[in-house]
């Protein structure tokens, strides 16, 4: 049995630094002064079986954002451990030219989702949902515009903020029953079922989930830095075990040779090969 304790701590804001238009016409020495917020997301995991334990960082993220003219924003920030890794999330420019209306120029997330929108300080768990990570936690360079009817039509009283909240829920269902039935086809147009339940496999761009919302069987597409071939995957999946892969990553940032396997909980573990030495002494 795997325990999940999570936590979620930093100093930020509900609209921490997205960039904002200032309501006065001309700035002061400290509406220049630009905002600094951070924040830090770990999650702890304790195996009950083995008694194994391990904590890890999932975000550290640092944001400056501010003004350089009453309807001129920007904002900048980065996460020093995206999943292990240093990655530049945001660097735009965002321009209020009148009310309710803003252009957005620079790198940004992509409109989709709630969920994905969320800063990691609003989340009460350290993994968000599967499909804003697997397919709204998506970043580009472009040029955006934003137009807050709705919110201003709710401000003016002209729209109630049920009949807007039963639009949005709508809109949620329609795109996340379309979101589940996209995949990535599969070589040769080759089915694969899952092994836990039978049912068929979806090919998604980070991973591969059984198309049963009640069987929990997935595989990822990485493997300790190794980025696993549909070939391979399908291997895993139909034989349960397949060939010697090389170049997985250790945590010291050498190398090693393995096997990928399904153990009897349907998880994808190693197995490593039976060294020369060890034969021949047989």
């Amino acid at each position: 049995m795997l325990l999940l304790a999570t936590m979620a701590f930093g100093q930020a804001k509900e609209d921490a630094g997205d960039g904002k238009m200032l309501d006065k016409q001309t700035m002061e020495f400290k509406d220049y002064l630009p905002e600094i917020h951070g924040t830090i997301r770990g999650k702890y995991e304790y195996q009950t079986e083995t008694s194994e334990s391990r904590f890890e960082v999932r975000n550290a993220r640092f944001s400056v954002s501010g003004n350089v003219h009453p309807i001129v924003a920007y904002k900048a920030e980065i996460d020093l451990s995206d999943e292990g890794s240093i990655k530049m999330l945001d660097a735009y420019a965002r321009v209020f030219p009148v009310k309710d209306l803003n252009f957005t120029i620079g790198q940004m997330r992509v409109p989709f989702t709630i969920d994905a929108h969320r800063s990691p300080h609003q989340q009460y768990f350290a993994n968000r949902s599967f499909i804003a990570k697997q397919v709204g936690n998506v970043r580009d360079v472009g040029l955006t515009a934003g137009w807050e009817v709705a919110l201003n039509n709710i401000e003016n009283g002209v729209l109630q903020p049920n009949t807007f909240r039963q639009e949005v829920e709508i809109y949620t269902v329609q795109v996340t029953t379309e979101l589940l039935n996209v995949s990535v086809n599969l070589p040769e147009n080759k089915t694969c079922f899952c092994p836990k339940c039978r049912s068929k496999m979806l090919f998604f761009p980070k991973c591969i989930k059984c198309a049963n919302v009640e069987c929990d069987f997935i595989v990822f597409r990485n493997k300790c830095d190794k980025q696993l071939s549909d070939e391979q995957i399908i291997t895993l999946i139909e034989e349960g075990k397949t060939g010697v892969i090389k170049g997985f990553k250790k945590r010291d940032g050498s190398l090693m040779d393995a096997k990928l396997k399904l153990d009897e909980n349907y998880k994808t573990v190693f197995e490593f090969p039976m060294k020369k030495s060890n034969l021949k002494k047989r």
